[in-house]
């Protein structure tokens, strides 16, 4: 089982990443990270919710809870093996993907824009 940190890192990474090669200059480009690493919960939502408990939970046990961001996969390892360290490095990713993302965008950028 993985922490909270993880999941919403990657799922925020990963978004990072494909709104850098598939649509640059798209718009609410921040908010459709937050709402990819809160999708990336979404197999979590059991621990919340006083309704639907069942299904909930059991969504995060199967291949279909590799739809949120692999979800699944990271869930299958075992707590407390690394799970601090699997943060942190979803984090790192987190951060790199948002710097190179970045750094896309802006090299993709008109450069007289700046001088208008």
């Amino acid at each position: 089982m993985s922490l909270a940190l993880t999941h919403f890192a990657l799922g925020a990474g990963l978004m990072q990443l494909v709104l850098a090669v598939v649509s640059p200059s798209i718009g609410y480009r921040e908010s459709l990270v937050v709402l990819s690493g809160i999708w990336a919960l979404v197999p979590d939502l059991h621990y919340l919710s006083p309704v639907f408990r069942g299904p909930l939970s059991a969504i995060k046990h199967t291949a279909l809870g590799n739809l949120f961001w692999f979800h699944a996969a990271l869930d299958a390892a075992r707590q407390g093996e690394g799970t601090r360290r699997a943060a942190a490095l979803a984090l790192g990713f987190l951060l790199v993907s948002t710097a190179l993302s970045e750094w896309l965008r802006a090299s993709r950028r008109d450069p007289d824009a700046e001088t208008r």
